[in-house]
C-alpha cells in the first residue's frame, strides 16, 4: 500500500493508490480539477466535491479553507457526510483523520460543538483543526468516537480534545473557539521548532500569501510585513482583491509601512481594478502626509484612473482640504478633465465645498474650461445655484467680466441659466455686480426675460425690467415677452375652467378682482406694459399680444396701463429735450454745476448755465458707458463729477475709472436736469429713482425755467429780451447788435425789432 500525502492551498487528499478513486473538484470560481493518485494540484476554496463514497475510501482526508464558515458552506452542499469517505471498520493500527487548515476562525464559530460534529458522520477517529495566527499556527486535536449514530440522540458520539504534544485530556463535549485556542496557548513555544516551523514553511501552498501581505499592510503590522518579505520571499507588489500592500497602507494611513515599502522599491504606479494608484488611495483616505511622501518619492501627481480622475479630483469630491493643499503645493494640474469633462473646480462647485472653491481659485484655476455638456465654471455655478462660488469667481475676474457673457453651444449665457432655473439671488448678483448683457439671445432668440416670463417668475421679471431690458425683442417665432405672458395667462385660465367644470363648481373666475390682479400672469403682463411693451407687435402668425388673450378684462386693464405709460414717457421727454433748440436731446454736462440742459451744438454758445446761472468752466459731451460700451452714460460720480457709467454698471466700481477717487455718491441723469440737485444721502436712495412728489416739483421748476427763458437774453442771461428777430427769437439790444445770425435757429438776421416796455 502506497501512501501519498499532498498538502495544497485549499485541499489535501491522502488515500490508497489501489482504490484508484477520482475526486472531481468544483472550485469557488466555478472551475474544475480532477485528482487521481499523485495528479492532485492546488485548489481554491471548494464549492463542491463529486465522488462516489461507496467506492472511494480513505484513511486521511485534509481540506484547507479561507474560513470556517466557508467549510460549513461546502459541507452543507454535499449530499452525504464527509465521514462516508472513510473506512467503516475500526482499525486500532490506522487512525481515520479529518484535518482542516483554516486561515480564519471567528468567535461565533463552534467547530467542536456536538451540533457541528454530528454532521461529519460516525467513521472518524480524530478531528484536527489548524488555525492560522499570523506567522504561527494553533492546532487543536479532537479524539472522536461514535459508538452509534442517531439523529435524535443528544450526544451520539464522545469527544476528547487533545493538545498537540502533551495530550492533556478534557472531559468536555462542547468547546468554544476561545477555549480551543487557549488550550494550546501554553505549548506554542514548544511547537515552534517542530510542527509550527514545518507548517510555516508549507504555508505558501495552503494559503494566499498576498492576501496576508496586503492585510498586514492595511492593519499596520510592520513586523508581519518584514517577516513575510524575509522568510517567505513574498512579491512586494503582489495583488490581493485587486490591491497592492502599498495601496492598502496608503489609504489606511499607515505612514511607517508606506515608507518601508517605498524603501524596498514598491511600485508606486500599479493600478487597481478601477485604475486607482497609491496616490489615489491616499487621497481617498485623506492622508496628506502619505500623499506628500508618495509625491516626493516620484509618484505621478497627475495620474488618472479609469474615470479619468486625478488625486485632486478625488480630494475635492471628498472635501479633503489638507490633501488638496498638498497636491496644489506640489503642482497638481488644475485643468485636467475627468471622463465627464469636469475639472476639480467643476466638482467643488457641484459639491458646494466653498473653502475648496476659494482654494482652487486662489491657485488660478481656469474658469473658462468647459465640460462635456459645454458648461464652464460660471455656467456650472449658476446651474447648481451656488451663489457663494459665483461671488468668488466674480471677485477673481473683475478685469475679465466679458467672460460672463460667454454662451454655451445652445446660446445660453449664465443669465439665461439663472432665469430658467429661478435663481433670483444669482440673477440679482449678475445684474448688479456682473457686467452681463441683459438682452443677449440664445439660439431660439430668447432673452433671459423670455425665459423668466415663461416660468412665470415675477421676482426675476421685475428685477430684469428694472434694469431697462428691451421688452420688445422677439424670439424665433416672432413672440415678444408680452406674447408669452398672455399666452400663459390664457392657458392657465382654460385649465382652471376645465378643473372647475370637472368639479361641477362653475363660477365667475373674475368675481374677486383683488385676487385676480395678484395672479402672476396678470402682474407680469402689467409689469411688461409699464416697462414699454408694445401692444401692436405681431408674431410670425400675424398675432398681436391681445390676439392670444381671451380675457377682455385683462385686455382693458393692459390698455389703461399702456395709456399711463405713454403719459409718463411724455413727461420724461421734457428732461431729455434741449432747452434751447428743442430739436435734439440733452447730451452735454456743464462743470462745475453738473447740470445737463442743452445739446452739444447749443452748449457751445452758452457761457452760463440756464438753470443755476453759474458760469460754465468746461463742457463735456456725454459719451458711451466706459465700462460696458453698450449704453450711454447716465450717472455722475461724486465728488469727482465724472459722467462715465450707465445705471447698470454703476455698482461695479468703487473708484472712478478716470481719477481713481473713491465714489461717495452717484447722481442719476434726471436729477442733473433740474435746477437743484436734490441728491439723496445714500447710493441706494438715489438709484431707486425720484418719488412722484419730486417728479412733480421738477416739472414745475422746468416750467418756471421755460418762462425765464422767454424773458431773458439766451446769450448773456443777464438782461431782458428787448430785441426780436423775424424768426421769432429774441435777445437783448447789447447782444443783438453784435450778432449776424440768430443764436437759437442760426438763421441770418434780416431785420430786428426793438421792444419798448
Amino acid at each position: 500500500m502506497i501512501q501519498l500525502r499532498l498538502l495544497s492551498l485549499f485541499v489535501l487528499f491522502q488515500y490508497s493508490f489501489a482504490n484508484q478513486c477520482i475526486y472531481l473538484i468544483i472550485k469557488s470560481d466555478n472551475t474544475t480539477d480532477r485528482c487521481l493518485n499523485s495528479n492532485c494540484s492546488q485548489f481554491l476554496d471548494i464549492k463542491s466535491l463529486i465522488v462516489q463514497p461507496k467506492i472511494c475510501k480513505t484513511d486521511q482526508l485534509s481540506f484547507a479553507f479561507s474560513s470556517y464558515k466557508t467549510f460549513v458552506t461546502f459541507r452543507h452542499g454535499l449530499g452525504w457526510r464527509l465521514g462516508d469517505l472513510f473506512h467503516s471498520e475500526f482499525n486500532s493500527h490506522v487512525n481515520r483523520q479529518l484535518i482542516l487548515y483554516l486561515n480564519e476562525i471567528n468567535e461565533d464559530d463552534q467547530p467542536f460543538d456536538y451540533k457541528e460534529l454530528i454532521h461529519l458522520g460516525i467513521y472518524l477517529d480524530f478531528y484536527i483543526i489548524f488555525v492560522k495566527n499570523y506567522s504561527e499556527w494553533i492546532m487543536s486535536k479532537l479524539k472522536f468516537r461514535c459508538l452509534k449514530f442517531s439523529g435524535f440522540d443528544k450526544y451520539p458520539c464522545t469527544s476528547q480534545i487533545l493538545s498537540p504534544l502533551r495530550w492533556i485530556s478534557h472531559q468536555q463535549s462542547r468547546f468554544s473557539t476561545t477555549e480551543m485556542i487557549s488550550t494550546t496557548e501554553n505549548i506554542r513555544k514548544e511547537i515552534k521548532s517542530s510542527t509550527n516551523f514545518i507548517l510555516f514553511k508549507m504555508f505558501p501552498r495552503i494559503s494566499n500569501i498576498h492576501e496576508e501581505f496586503v492585510k498586514s499592510a492595511a492593519n499596520n503590522d510592520l513586523r508581519q510585513i518584514k517577516d513575510l518579505l524575509k522568510y517567505r520571499n513574498v512579491n512586494i507588489n503582489g495583488i490581493f482583491a485587486g490591491h497592492t500592500a502599498l495601496q492598502a497602507a496608503a489609504q489606511n494611513g499607515n505612514l511607517e509601512i508606506v515608507h518601508f515599502l517605498i524603501e524596498n522599491r514598491a511600485n508606486l504606479e500599479i493600478e487597481d481594478k478601477d485604475g486607482d494608484r497609491a496616490i489615489h488611495h491616499a487621497a481617498f483616505g485623506n492622508e496628506a502626509k502619505i500623499l506628500d511622501l508618495l509625491i516626493k518619492s516620484g509618484a505621478d501627481i497627475n495620474a488618472r484612473n479609469k474615470r479619468r480622475q486625478t488625486a485632486l479630483h478625488i480630494g475635492v469630491c471628498k472635501n479633503h482640504i489638507d490633501v488638496c493643499k498638498v497636491l496644489l503645493l506640489n503642482g497638481s494640474h488644475l485643468g485636467i478633465q475627468d471622463f465627464q469633462g469636469d475639472t476639480p473646480l467643476h466638482d467643488t462647485i457641484s459639491k458646494k465645498h466653498d473653502e475648496l472653491t476659494k482654494l482652487l481659485l486662489d491657485s488660478n484655476a481656469d474658469v473658462t474650461i468647459r465640460n462635456n455638456e459645454d458648461f464652464n465654471s460660471i455656467h456650472y455655478s449658476v446651474l447648481c445655484g451656488n451663489l457663494t462660488a459665483l461671488e468668488l469667481i466674480l471677485s477673481k475676474i473683475e478685469s475679465r467680466q466679458w467672460i460672463l457673457n460667454e454662451k454655451k453651444n445652445d446660446g445660453f449665457t449664465c443669465l439665461h441659466l439663472a432665469a430658467l432655473n429661478g435663481h433670483f439671488l444669482i440673477v440679482d448678483l449678475l445684474l448688479n455686480k456682473g457686467n452681463v448683457s441683459i438682452d443677449e439671445q440664445n439660439l431660439h432668440l430668447q432673452t433671459a426675460l423670455h425665459l423668466a416670463v415663461t416660468r412665470q417668475d415675477l421676482q426675476i421679471v421685475n428685477l430684469i425690467c428694472k434694469k431697462n431690458a428691451n421688452v420688445n425683442l422677439i424670439d424665433k417665432d416672432g413672440d415678444t415677452c408680452l406674447h408669452e405672458a398672455l399666452r400663459h395667462h390664457t392657458l392657465t385660465q382654460l385649465k382652471q375652467l376645465q378643473e372647475e367644470a370637472q368639479n361641477r363648481k362653475m363660477k365667475n373666475i373674475f368675481s374677486n378682482l383683488t385676487n385676480y390682479d395678484k395672479r402672476p400672469s396678470v402682474e407680469i403682463s402689467c409689469l411688461l406694459i409699464m416697462s414699454g411693451a408694445d401692444l401692436t407687435i405681431k408674431n410670425k402668425k400675424n398675432q398681436t399680444p391681445f390676439d392670444l388673450c381671451s380675457d377682455s378684462h385683462l385686455c382693458r386693464m393692459l390698455t389703461q396701463k399702456n395709456i399711463e405709460y405713454q403719459k409718463k414717457e411724455k413727461r420724461n421727454e421734457n428732461f431729455l429735450e434741449c432747452l434751447i433748440c428743442s430739436d435734439h436731446s440733452r447730451d452735454t454736462i456743464f462743470y462745475p454745476c453738473l447740470h445737463i440742459v442743452t445739446c452739444h451744438s447749443c452748449a457751445n454758445r452758452m457761457k452760463k448755465c440756464l438753470l443755476c446761472k453759474e458760469k460754465i468752466q468746461t463742457k463735456t459731451k456725454i459719451e458711451q458707458c466706459k465700462i460696458c460700451s453698450k449704453r450711454k452714460a447716465s450717472v455722475a460720480y461724486k465728488p469727482c463729477g465724472h459722467f462715465i457709467a450707465c445705471e447698470n454698471c454703476v455698482d461695479l466700481k468703487k473708484q472712478c475709472l478716470i481719477c481713481r477717487q473713491t465714489i461717495d455718491l452717484i447722481v442719476p441723469f434726471k436729477q442733473l436736469c433740474v435746477e437743484k440737485n436734490d441728491i439723496a444721502s445714500t447710493k441706494s436712495e438715489v438709484m431707486t429713482g425720484l418719488s412722484n412728489d419730486t417728479m412733480t416739483l421738477a416739472s414745475l421748476k422746468q416750467q418756471l425755467e421755460e418762462i425765464r427763458e422767454q424773458v431773458h437774453c439766451p446769450i448773456c442771461m443777464d438782461r431782458l429780451k428787448d430785441m426780436i428777430f423775424l424768426c421769432g427769437h429774441g435777445v437783448c439790444q447789447n447782444c443783438g447788435n453784435r450778432v449776424k445770425e440768430c443764436p437759437i435757429c442760426r438763421k441770418q438776421i434780416e431785420k430786428s425789432i426793438i421792444l419798448y416796455t
